[in-house]
């Protein structure tokens, strides 16, 4: 067990594949997927390995779910860490569950006027944007920045990808608009895949 918390040390400073010795490591001193699922499901989201996430981030989730309270912080991290697994493994619809439930759960234990409820509302935002939900993700990025200008006072470094996707998704909304009405042919047969490629990089670069 002692290996696998000394693992989330080279996570951050010594690099993904260091980190992954220690989870090894870890497991061949009986340590289960449960205990180090959080951690390493981590390392496999940064190595591109998002199967074993899922995977990982299942059984911690699991394990939290039995030993601690149903409005524990914890479990926003879980649901949200799944929920960020299965996007980037191309499972959106199953994401915007996963991220649907670590906002309630974020409204429920922070309030409505957390900087952890702000990310979560930009996590949601982030995933139904890729489902085409453009309303919606303009909502949820304005409750974000809305809550980021109540908790901050001045620049920060964590809301600036917020108030990023909210001007980024005006500014490509405006721009739909005002070509909706002069080259709608052309938007129909090219536009989609281009827009939709534009922000799946975004998404991702800011998660």
């Amino acid at each position: 067990h002692g290996e696998a918390e000394l693992a989330s040390i080279p996570l951050r400073r010594l690099g993904k594949a260091e980190a992954m010795r220690y989870f090894a490591r870890a497991t061949q001193l009986g340590a289960t997927p449960a205990m180090i699922g959080a951690g390493r499901g981590l390392a496999y989201d940064l190595v591109g390995r998002p199967s074993g996430a899922q995977a990982d981030y299942r059984a911690a989730l699991s394990l939290r779910e039995a030993q601690l309270p149903d409005d524990h912080p914890l479990l926003v991290n879980s649901y949200g860490a799944l929920g960020t697994a299965c996007g980037r493994a191309h499972r959106p619809q199953e994401a915007e569950g996963w991220q649907r439930r670590a906002l309630a759960l974020a409204r429920r234990v922070h309030g409505n006027a957390h900087e952890e409820t702000a990310r979560r509302l930009n996590n949601l935002g982030v995933t139904v944007l890729e489902l085409g939900q453009h309303g919606e993700a303009e909502r949820l990025f304005a409750e974000a920045v809305a809550i980021d200008r109540r908790v901050f006072t001045g620049p920060n470094a964590d809301a600036a990808p917020r108030r990023y996707n909210l001007g980024a998704l005006r500014l490509r909304l405006g721009q739909l608009a005002w070509l909706g009405g002069v080259t709608l042919f052309f938007i129909t047969l090219f536009f989609p895949l281009q827009f939709g490629r534009e922000w799946i990089t975004l998404a991702w670069a800011l998660r």
